[in-house]
């Protein structure tokens, strides 16, 4: 079962992140903030990310939230926001909202990141090696080989989206007790 995605800009940034991590990231098909966090405190040897699209975080929901351990009280959450054409043409209370939502989020310690659908179209590589970056502190899979730049890993990451499909298939069918 694939993930509900509501754009195609969501799309995009899901299968960049799916080639830059590769078998580190988990997709959730849905998943509550509870579980993404309860997952990713679980993973004390730091073996993946975990990711689910439209979560609900109180009133708000996130287009996507990651998880990935960071020390043995908090995990490292990442709200990531893939802002359309529609985003581009809001107005002064449009971004007012955002601003809000961004701080509520920071409230609930996850850390909000934006892209335009024009970021996204334009380098979704970048995008996504700036999320696991920052879920991760630094320590993706990227910086595990030892690359220094992003042409150099892109060559060697060429994307094994259906393994990580099928990879987060078989952890989502799972019972929770096991995962």
């Amino acid at each position: 079962m694939k993930p509900r995605l509501e754009s195609p800009i969501e799309h995009d940034m899901l299968n960049a992140l799916m080639s830059v991590e590769g078998d580190r990231l988990v997709v959730l098909n849905s998943a509550s903030l509870d579980r993404i966090r309860g997952l990713a405190l679980q993973d004390h040897d730091r073996q993946h990310v975990f990711i689910a699209p439209q979560v609900a975080v109180g009133p708000y929901r996130a287009d996507f939230i990651l998880g990935a351990y960071c020390n043995p009280m908090y995990p490292r959450l990442v709200c990531l926001e893939c802002d359309g054409a529609e985003w581009h043409r809001a107005n002064q209370g449009q971004r007012k909202r955002d601003a809000e939502r961004d701080l509520y989020f920071a409230g609930k310690m996850i850390l909000p990141v934006r892209f335009s659908g024009k970021q996204i179209w334009r380098d979704s590589y970048a995008c996504a090696y700036r999320v696991i970056d920052e879920v991760t502190g630094g320590n993706s899979q990227r910086h595990n080989q030892g690359t220094g730049s992003i042409g150099k890993a892109l060559s060697r990451l060429m994307p094994d989206v259906d393994g990580v499909i099928k990879r987060s298939a078989q952890f989502n069918q799972r019972p929770d007790h096991e995962r």
